[in-house]
């Protein structure tokens, strides 16, 4: 669902919406998804009860409809640090967050051994706390803006690298607790919620980069969910007997996505309009 709606969701906050006020757009719109969510599978449940054979119906009902776009420069894109830069964050930032998604509920089970009553509340925690700081990255954005005391750039990589480094630490945190149940549920609660900061940073730089053609950079951008394909299948090789020390390799891994994809955002990512945003 992420992938078929962000990408337009950039180019109407940018051109909807005053400088100092997508940041906060952007997070409010990107969430109303979870909306859709709803509204899509009560009506699919709907359709498919009442009307036979309309599986083929659903898809048409919430397919797209092309239209004619200006050209587009792939090739300056194609060369443009700042686009790779936010795109490599992006992989980085997935990979953590898949990674977690997917594979927390094992560590919990298998090294923290809580049943699945807890498991289920305690692996749902760090996502709390996420929707929390994501409201949060979004009013400090504007906040920095309204008041002029950073960069455009500099928010964007100030708050992606507490998205990054903050779970990292979390992660680090983990290790160092070793099986000590309550240390490491903090650590992780604490690690994880700070990815809300992602949405106020990442989450909205393709508008930064190009404001009539940021669907198609969010589109580009996009591709960095395909560490999502490899952070599950190489956690589930690293964890098979589900040791400590399996758990802590995995962890390892993320760390050094995270941090080392962020520092690359921090090198030669930007929050300024790039030259190749002019229609030709």
């Amino acid at each position: 669902m992420d992938l078929q709606i962000d990408p337009g969701l950039p180019e109407m906050a940018g051109s909807q919406t005053q400088d100092l006020e997508y940041e906060l757009t952007q997070f409010l719109t990107s969430h109303s998804e979870n909306i859709g969510v709803v509204i899509a599978m009560a009506l699919s449940g709907l359709i498919l009860g009442n009307i036979e054979n309309s599986w083929a119906l659903t898809f048409y009902l919430y397919g797209f409809t092309m239209i004619n776009l200006p050209p587009i420069p792939l090739k300056s894109m194609a060369k443009s640090p700042a686009l790779w830069g936010s795109l490599i964050a992006h992989f980085g930032h997935d990979w953590g967050i898949i990674s977690i998604t997917s594979d927390l509920p094992k560590y919990m089970k298998y090294v923290l051994h809580y049943d699945i009553e807890h498991n289920g509340l305690l692996s749902a925690l760090p996502f709390m706390i996420v929707s929390i700081t994501a409201v949060l990255g979004g009013w400090l954005s504007d906040f920095l803006h309204r008041r002029k005391l950073t960069s455009t750039s500099t928010s964007r990589k100030l708050l992606a690298t507490i998205s990054s480094v903050g779970p990292a630490l979390g992660l680090t945190g983990v290790i160092y607790a070793g099986c000590n149940k309550a240390v490491s549920v903090l650590m992780l609660t604490i690690g994880m919620g700070l990815m809300g900061f992602f949405y106020s940073s990442l989450g909205i730089n393709p508008t930064d980069l190009s404001s009539n053609y940021a669907g198609t950079v969010m589109g580009i951008i996009g591709y960095g969910t395909a560490s999502g394909i490899f952070s599950p299948y190489i956690t589930g090789i690293i964890t098979k007997h589900h040791t400590l020390s399996e758990w802590h390799t995995a962890f390892g891994i993320s760390i050094a996505m995270l941090t080392v994809t962020d520092l690359i955002f921090v090198l030669i990512g930007s929050g300024e309009i790039q030259p190749w945003d002019e229609p030709t």
